[in-house]
């Protein structure tokens, strides 16, 4: 006899779990916290529906009061993979009771929502969620899902540019480029060297010019008065070597998304936030 109530109950548990699965299967809003009112919840679910057609993929929404055991990423991923959703979609996953929300992203949908673009999606989401606002943030995240596909098929997705460190940059240095320096230097050499000669002219006013070099000259030798070395000039040729500051050249790239793949060996890529 209990036998047969252990099996009936099995059956009963298997026929409900398939009843629950078959009844979210397909569908893009699954309200299983019961958040929306019965009016809000049908207009959502027609805007996803028309939201989704029009652009090919999934857009689902879907709230929930546990993740039983997993963690936000591995439940969202999970949800997606088994509820029927295609190929290309993105999903949002709110838990009111733990305070937290995920957005997994499948397919093409990995392109349109970049790790930059879901950070930014969470930034507008969370003072929603935070003031208890469940439809304005339904409706940041739906506004933004469409916004986040058409600029990716025009080719701009919302992301960010990453830029690395520039390499040592060499100057060669023409033979033109030489001759012009090796002129210049002697040109201002000759400069400084003739401004020193006249300064040292005007000092030696007071003594009169001499025919001969006899007066410097004792018995057998030169009779010198003063001795000195004098360093006149310094000359240094600088080569500035240009920096690349250009911010717009091939030194950045997208950050793009970052990918898994889930236990169900699907690949998605995703984001959260507590609140």
């Amino acid at each position: 006899m209990k036998k047969k109530i252990l099996a009936i109950i099995a059956v009963l548990a298997i026929t409900l779990c398939f009843a629950v699965s078959t009844f979210a299967a397909g569908q893009r809003l699954v309200d299983n916290s019961h958040l929306l009112s019965q009016e809000d919840a049908e207009l959502f679910s027609d805007t996803l529906d028309e939201l989704s057609d029009e652009l090919g993929v999934d857009v689902v929404i879907h709230t929930t009061d546990s993740f039983f055991g997993k963690n936000a990423e591995a439940y969202a991923d999970a949800f997606y993979e088994q509820n029927g959703y295609g190929p290309d979609g993105v999903e949002l996953v709110l838990n009111m009771e733990d305070g937290e929300f995920w957005i997994s992203t499948a397919g093409e949908g990995t392109k349109a929502f970049t790790d930059y673009g879901i950070d930014l999606c969470c930034d507008e989401m969370v003072p929603y969620l935070q003031n208890g606002d469940i439809t304005g943030a339904f409706k940041c995240f739906i506004n933004t899902a469409y916004n986040y596909f058409l600029q990716e098929r025009d080719g701009s997705p919302v992301d960010h540019i990453v830029y690395t460190e520039p390499g040592p940059v060499e100057r060669h240095i023409g033979f033109k480029d030489i001759i012009f320096r090796v002129i210049g230097a002697f040109v201002v050499a000759f400069l400084i060297s003739l401004a020193i000669t006249a300064g040292m002219k005007r000092r030696m006013k007071s003594v009169a010019s001499q025919h001969n070099a006899n007066v410097y000259v004792e018995g057998d030798h030169i009779n010198l008065t003063k001795r000195e070395d004098r360093y006149l000039y310094n000359n240094i040729v600088v080569v500035p070597i240009p920096q690349n500051n250009d911010r717009n050249g091939d030194g950045g790239h997208p950050g793009g998304s970052s990918i898994h793949v889930s236990a169900g060996g699907m690949s998605h890529g995703g984001g959260g936030r507590r609140f």
